[in-house]
Protein backbone atom coordinates (compact mmCIF):
# COMPACT_ATOMS: atom_id res chain seq x y z
CA UNK A 1 0.00 0.00 0.00
CA UNK A 2 1.28 3.29 -1.08
CA UNK A 3 1.82 6.42 1.27
CA UNK A 4 -1.16 8.06 -0.35
CA UNK A 5 -3.36 4.87 -0.14
CA UNK A 6 -2.25 4.89 3.37
CA UNK A 7 -3.69 7.96 4.29
CA UNK A 8 -6.82 7.81 2.45
CA UNK A 9 -7.76 5.08 4.74
CA UNK A 10 -6.78 7.01 7.70
CA UNK A 11 -8.67 10.32 6.46
CA UNK A 12 -11.69 8.05 5.74
CA UNK A 13 -11.64 6.03 9.06
CA UNK A 14 -11.77 10.00 10.56
CA UNK A 15 -14.38 11.14 8.63
CA UNK A 16 -16.24 7.97 9.93
CA UNK A 17 -15.20 8.65 13.24
CA UNK A 18 -16.85 12.25 12.72
CA UNK A 19 -19.68 10.80 11.35
CA UNK A 20 -20.05 8.54 14.69
CA UNK A 21 -19.44 12.00 16.97
CA UNK A 22 -15.86 10.98 18.16
CA UNK A 23 -13.97 14.33 18.64
CA UNK A 24 -10.98 12.95 18.64
CA UNK A 25 -11.67 11.71 15.12
CA UNK A 26 -12.11 15.52 14.12
CA UNK A 27 -8.94 16.27 15.86
CA UNK A 28 -7.23 14.25 13.86
CA UNK A 29 -8.49 15.29 10.43
CA UNK A 30 -7.77 18.41 11.75
CA UNK A 31 -4.47 17.97 12.03
CA UNK A 32 -3.64 16.03 8.44
CA UNK A 33 -5.98 18.83 6.59
CA UNK A 34 -6.01 21.98 7.60
CA UNK A 35 -2.59 23.45 6.96
CA UNK A 36 -2.99 22.38 3.12
CA UNK A 37 -6.68 23.95 3.53
CA UNK A 38 -5.44 27.13 5.27
CA UNK A 39 -2.99 27.86 2.33
CA UNK A 40 -5.99 27.37 -0.13
CA UNK A 41 -8.45 29.93 1.77
CA UNK A 42 -5.39 32.45 2.07
CA UNK A 43 -5.30 31.99 -2.17
CA UNK A 44 -8.77 33.02 -2.29
CA UNK A 45 -9.52 35.29 0.30
CA UNK A 46 -6.09 37.19 0.59
CA UNK A 47 -6.52 38.03 4.98
CA UNK A 48 -5.70 35.89 7.59
CA UNK A 49 -8.63 36.87 9.47
CA UNK A 50 -11.25 35.63 6.77
CA UNK A 51 -8.93 32.10 6.14
CA UNK A 52 -9.00 31.37 9.91
CA UNK A 53 -12.91 31.75 9.83
CA UNK A 54 -13.47 29.97 6.56
CA UNK A 55 -11.08 27.08 7.91
CA UNK A 56 -13.25 27.06 11.20
CA UNK A 57 -16.59 26.92 9.39
CA UNK A 58 -15.48 24.04 6.80
CA UNK A 59 -14.36 21.61 10.12
CA UNK A 60 -18.25 22.69 11.77
CA UNK A 61 -19.50 21.50 8.27
CA UNK A 62 -17.34 18.58 8.12
CA UNK A 63 -18.26 17.50 11.67
CA UNK A 64 -21.86 18.28 10.68
CA UNK A 65 -22.14 16.44 7.61
CA UNK A 66 -19.51 13.73 7.33
CA UNK A 67 -21.83 10.95 7.53
CA UNK A 68 -22.71 12.12 4.20
CA UNK A 69 -19.39 11.27 2.47
CA UNK A 70 -18.85 8.33 0.07
CA UNK A 71 -15.56 6.96 -0.17
CA UNK A 72 -16.70 6.02 -3.91
CA UNK A 73 -17.61 9.45 -4.90
CA UNK A 74 -13.87 10.56 -4.35
CA UNK A 75 -11.54 11.53 -1.97
CA UNK A 76 -11.96 13.36 1.28
CA UNK A 77 -9.13 15.98 1.26
CA UNK A 78 -11.37 16.81 -2.38
CA UNK A 79 -14.61 16.60 -0.41
CA UNK A 80 -13.04 18.79 3.05
CA UNK A 81 -11.52 20.88 -0.08
CA UNK A 82 -14.50 21.67 -1.78
CA UNK A 83 -16.57 22.55 1.35
CA UNK A 84 -13.82 25.08 2.23
CA UNK A 85 -13.90 26.52 -1.23
CA UNK A 86 -17.23 27.11 -1.25
CA UNK A 87 -17.32 28.36 2.36
CA UNK A 88 -14.53 31.12 1.02
CA UNK A 89 -16.84 32.08 -1.70
CA UNK A 90 -19.64 32.21 0.80
CA UNK A 91 -17.29 34.45 2.40
CA UNK A 92 -16.14 36.91 -0.51
CA UNK A 93 -20.07 37.58 -1.11
CA UNK A 94 -20.72 38.64 2.50
CA UNK A 95 -17.53 40.72 1.81
CA UNK A 96 -18.37 42.56 -1.22
CA UNK A 97 -22.11 43.27 0.18
CA UNK A 98 -20.37 44.59 3.20
CA UNK A 99 -17.60 46.99 1.18
CA UNK A 100 -18.43 50.37 1.42
CA UNK A 101 -18.05 52.64 -0.98
CA UNK A 102 -18.94 56.36 -1.66
CA UNK A 103 -20.86 56.47 -4.80
CA UNK A 104 -18.90 59.14 -6.13
CA UNK A 105 -16.01 57.21 -5.87
CA UNK A 106 -16.98 55.10 -7.88
CA UNK A 107 -16.91 57.73 -10.88
CA UNK A 108 -13.15 58.47 -9.95
CA UNK A 109 -12.52 54.80 -10.06
CA UNK A 110 -13.37 54.70 -13.84
CA UNK A 111 -11.45 57.25 -14.44
CA UNK A 112 -8.42 55.34 -12.71
CA UNK A 113 -9.67 52.37 -14.91
CA UNK A 114 -9.36 54.34 -18.30
CA UNK A 115 -6.33 56.01 -17.47
CA UNK A 116 -4.04 53.11 -16.79
CA UNK A 117 -5.81 51.05 -20.08
CA UNK A 118 -3.34 50.76 -22.50
CA UNK A 119 -5.41 48.39 -24.96
CA UNK A 120 -6.68 50.68 -28.33
CA UNK A 121 -10.45 50.47 -27.71
CA UNK A 122 -10.54 54.02 -27.91
CA UNK A 123 -14.96 52.95 -28.88
CA UNK A 124 -14.92 52.04 -25.17
CA UNK A 125 -13.36 54.94 -24.31
CA UNK A 126 -15.79 57.28 -26.27
CA UNK A 127 -18.64 55.46 -24.78
CA UNK A 128 -17.34 55.87 -21.01
CA UNK A 129 -16.96 59.58 -21.15
CA UNK A 130 -20.51 59.58 -22.65
CA UNK A 131 -22.07 58.05 -19.68
CA UNK A 132 -20.16 60.74 -17.36
CA UNK A 133 -21.49 63.24 -19.10
CA UNK A 134 -24.68 61.78 -18.60
CA UNK A 135 -24.31 60.94 -15.28
CA UNK A 136 -22.76 64.63 -14.76
CA UNK A 137 -26.50 65.96 -15.90
CA UNK A 138 -28.01 64.10 -13.29
CA UNK A 139 -29.20 65.28 -9.92
CA UNK A 140 -27.24 64.07 -6.50
CA UNK A 141 -29.41 61.70 -5.88
CA UNK A 142 -30.29 60.46 -9.36
CA UNK A 143 -26.62 60.01 -9.65
CA UNK A 144 -26.10 58.19 -6.11
CA UNK A 145 -28.87 55.81 -7.09
CA UNK A 146 -27.72 54.59 -10.35
CA UNK A 147 -24.20 54.47 -9.09
CA UNK A 148 -24.61 52.36 -5.99
CA UNK A 149 -26.88 49.99 -8.33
Amino acid sequence: MSDTEEREKYLIGWIAGCARGEAMALESLYQALSPQLFGLLMRILQRKDLAEEALQDTFVNVWRKASEYRAGRGKVTTWVSTIARNRAFDILRRHRREFAMEPESLIGLGDALSANDNSSDVRSLAEYRRLRQCMEGLSQDQRSSLLLA
